[in-house]
């Protein structure tokens, strides 16, 4: 998948065996991976994730730099609900990415059949709600004591 600024590259099997195992690439930025695209990594060793419904990283079209990733918890559930998640490295916050590549997973989310798109956040993050209601979520459930304590929905 492609935006303007970025190219969504699939996350493949042998791309988390080596985040897991601490090997980088030359073009990751050197705040890549976050905690959180390890997790990826280790739930996409797990699950061996396969098809359409996959994480990605972000990599900037310009340059060829891995900042982030993006992507799906898997396949849409029987009421065609999916689930996505967005992480950007600090170094590349705060310029629009993450919500570049949410939009770009659901408009695939669309096109691919699913009826509504949800995604959870940190209360603490409110860099992360803005990118969710600048797409057009609604805040569904809000528990700030809860970590993941803010719930978002897309339907359409």
């Amino acid at each position: 998948m492609t935006t303007e600024r970025l190219e969504l590259r699939e996350f493949t099997y042998e791309l988390a065996e080596q985040i897991v195992a601490g090997e980088r690439e030359d073009t990751w930025a050197a705040d890549y991976p976050t905690g959180g695209d390890v997790v990826v990594a280790q739930h996409v060793l797990r699950a061996q994730l396969r098809g359409e419904w996959v994480p990605y990283q972000l990599v900037l079209r310009e340059s060829g730099t891995v900042i982030g990733g993006a992507g799906y918890h898997g396949p849409p559930n029987v009421e065609g609900t999916v689930e996505v998640g967005y992480g950007v490295a600090v170094s590349h916050q705060g310029r629009g990415y993450a919500t570049e590549a949410t939009r770009a997973l659901v408009e695939r989310a669309i096109e691919l059949g699913a009826h509504r798109v949800v995604a959870h956040t940190d209360g603490s993050n409110a860099a992360s709600r803005q990118v969710l209601e600048n797409l057009g979520f609604a805040l569904v459930r809000a528990e700030p004591q809860v970590e993941d304590g803010y719930y978002y929905m897309l339907t359409f």
